[in-house]
């Protein structure tokens, strides 16, 4: 399943991911407004490495290949991991927290599974990326999905775009 760019687009994603308040805000978009996180991911990843231009096409292509996989294993796994989190009754969280934590190890590597198939979807690089690039990617990943330039959504678009030139490559 390996292959260079997959590898390069996951090193990248956890980088980004990882950085100061980016994974609450990313998650908030996902919960609050229905953003696929891996697709934001994705956008950030294609405009900084200047694989451009993200369309219809590419969004359209992603959500054939993985609107099943996203809903049917990752939003189930996700589910059940958060429900163990507060808890079960009758069950203590002693006993049902080495579970969780299988079940968010098996999350992410069904999200890594989603990469896979989003960096096979990238455009091949065309120039160099700038925040500009990651701006017009994330924009049009947004209105494919209907989720509206609030300003919440442009901060975190400007934060994303500054961020994702210091993530590694």
């Amino acid at each position: 399943m390996k292959s260079a760019v997959s590898d390069a687009f996951w090193e990248f994603s956890l980088s980004l991911y990882n950085r100061t308040g980016v994974a609450d805000r990313l998650i908030k978009l996902q919960d609050e407004q229905g953003a696929d996180v891996n697709m934001v991911l994705f956008c950030c990843w294609c405009g900084k490495e200047g694989r451009m231009p993200l369309g219809e096409t590419v969004f359209q292509e992603a959500d054939r290949y993985l609107h099943k996989w996203r809903v049917e294993v990752v939003e189930n796994l996700r589910g059940v991991r958060r429900k163990l989190k507060v808890g079960v009754v009758g069950v203590s969280r002693g006993l049902s927290d080495p579970l969780r934590d299988e079940l968010k190890r098996l999350e992410i590597e069904a999200e890594r599974v989603s990469q896979f198939v989003l960096a096979s979807l990238a455009p091949n690089a065309s120039g160099f990326g700038t925040k500009s690039t990651v701006r017009t990617a994330l924009h049009a990943y947004f209105r494919h999905v209907d989720i509206a330039a609030t300003e919440s959504v442009c901060d975190l678009i400007e934060k994303l775009s500054a961020e994702s030139l210091d993530s590694v490559r």
